[in-house]
């Protein structure tokens, strides 16, 4: 039973750092009860100053939306919304110009099987809020996978469109 016991170890989730001349394994924060971590977006401004988005399972549900800063020595998470109270959420890109200013694009839908939405959400600082964002009309289905952020306020977010034909498009939404 001992050797059982020992085999159970806690899962850790992480990310590498490079200082210049190596990785090194940094342990990630982990939301309250979060499980499954993913991290599939990063952005730094500075060495001490980097933003990450992705998604994590909480012991109700999932995935949710997940946004961590890091200030040079250790991950901390943000709180992030999630369009979809009851869905699935995930952010896939971010974009900062500063560390009050990150913009961050993602993915949601009702369940497994229904079409997927694109959202955006921006840092000022402070907090995560969800932004309006405008889609061709007769839209179903809409996904947003990378931001770039030149200067604050302007971005351009890629991803793809597709309407009742089940054509799909790529999708350029810009800001600014």
């Amino acid at each position: 039973m001992h050797h059982a016991a020992r085999l159970r170890r806690r899962r850790s989730y992480g990310t590498e750092i490079w200082n210049g001349a190596t990785w090194r394994f940094v342990p990630m924060a982990t939301p309250t009860g979060g499980q499954v971590l993913t991290l599939d977006g990063v952005s730094c401004t500075t060495a001490s100053s980097c933003t990450a988005v992705g998604s994590y399972f909480s012991p109700v549900g999932g995935p949710l939306t997940l946004a961590e800063a890091w200030n040079g020595t250790a991950w901390r998470v943000q709180a992030t919304p999630n369009p979809m109270t009851q869905g699935r959420n995930q952010l896939n890109g971010v974009s900062c110009t500063s560390p009050r200013a990150c913009t961050a694009v993602g993915v949601d839908a009702a369940s497994d099987f229904a079409p997927p939405g694109g959202f955006v959400e921006a840092w000022d600082g402070t907090r995560w809020r969800l932004q309006a964002t405008p889609v061709p009309p007769g839209t179903v289905v809409t996904e947003l996978f990378t931001v770039s952020c030149p200067a604050p306020a302007t971005c351009t977010a890629v991803g793809l469109n597709g309407g009742q034909s089940n054509t799909t498009v790529t999708l350029a939404l810009r800001t600014g």
